[in-house]
């Protein structure tokens, strides 16, 4: 009997060879006999876990060091771009900025690469209200936010000073 394929007609013969192919490969890639196949994949998702977590808390200790760093800067204006969109990063730089910037100053945290790009702004809420949509307007994007905290989108990378001077100029009117 002849199977037809998409791709052409293969006879079982070559149903049987791809099977072998794809095993030799597992056995490769899994450093492994078939028979164990279930417990190396178990082991490899289990890594997979214990890594993401290690990563995470990494991530984290990260954002405390460059918060207490930030804390030590006398501007009102603190800023810190990250290549990669990092949820625990961000959350925890905000959590330990919070009652810096509920009362006097202001955080614009960047991440990501050029043409894909998230920012999010902190502060008192009065100026995060008076501000936020002209700082989305100086990065080139958009956003929205509520309770001092506004946040978005935009692409260009090479906005982020002019759009800290923005803020700057505009921190006390």
């Amino acid at each position: 009997a002849v199977v037809s394929t998409q791709s052409g007609h293969y006879g079982r013969g070559s149903t049987l060879q791809a099977a072998l192919d794809v095993q030799a490969k597992l056995n490769v890639l899994l450093s492994s006999p078939p028979d164990i196949y279930p417990e190396m994949v178990e082991k490899l998702q289990q890594d997979s876990k214990t890594y993401r977590k290690h990563g995470e808390k990494l991530s984290e200790e990260l954002a405390v060091l460059h918060a207490a760093s930030l804390l030590q800067s006398t501007d009102p204006v603190l800023t810190i771009h990250r290549p990669t969109a990092d949820t625990e990063y961000s959350l925890t730089l905000q959590r330990e900025l919070r009652d810096s910037c509920e009362k006097e100053r202001l955080l614009l945290l960047t991440m990501g690469e050029q043409g894909s790009a998230l920012f999010v702004f902190r502060g008192p809420v009065d100026v995060v209200d008076r501000l936020g949509k002209g700082l989305a307007q100086q990065l080139g994007g958009k956003g929205g936010g509520r309770d001092g905290k506004f946040q978005g989108k935009f692409t260009d990378l090479s906005l982020i000073q002019d759009a800290v001077l923005f803020l700057k100029d505009n921190l006390d009117s």
